[in-house]
């Protein structure tokens, strides 16, 4: 049994000489196995609703969403098809456009956290032993200028920790 064509789509323009020919002259070559498969289930009696790919009559190839449907006659006999494809190029192209944005999104987002990771260990490591050593002056000088200068410092220097801490959090650390 062979699918023939019975009419143009709109947004196909294809020649005259397509009507009444193998509706596989409209998809591309290596494509056998899923045509086959349509074949298969419409001979069956089902619908068959895909996406593929579609050439033009200037042999371009196009994606479309084809949805075909058995022709019965009286008595449930199949004598032919019915089908539209519709164009979804610009979509599927959107599509793919999203997917790469996607992925470029995870890759820099990643390179933040790797980037956060590191400020948050260069700037937390001296911090930290800033403080300490801040801490064991001001506890073991006798000075008592010295220890209010070494405790104001030892204040700023927990300001900054803590801001060096709600930054990187805000940053997704």
């Amino acid at each position: 049994t062979e699918i023939y064509t019975l009419s143009l789509h709109d947004a196909l323009p294809i020649s005259e000489d397509i009507i009444g020919d193998s509706i596989y002259r409209l998809y591309p070559e290596g494509r056998e196995k899923n045509r086959e498969g349509w074949k298969e289930r419409l001979l069956r009696g089902e619908d068959v609703r895909v996406q593929t790919k579609q050439v033009k009559s200037d042999g371009k190839v196009m994606d479309v969403q084809l949805s075909m449907a058995p022709l019965c006659a009286d008595k449930g006999t199949i004598t032919g098809i019915v089908g539209i494809s519709h164009d979804i190029t610009r979509e599927v192209e959107a599509e793919r456009n999203l997917k790469k944005a996607y992925k470029d999104l995870k890759k820099l987002d990643e390179m933040k956290g790797e980037f956060l990771q590191n400020v948050s260990h260069e700037l937390r490591t001296p911090l930290t032993t800033l403080i300490n050593t801040t801490s064991v002056l001001r506890e073991n000088i006798s000075d008592e200028k010295l220890k209010e200068v070494l405790e104001l410092n030892e204040k700023n220097l927990w300001r900054l920790n803590k801001l060096v801490g709600d930054l990187l959090d805000a940053g997704g650390i």
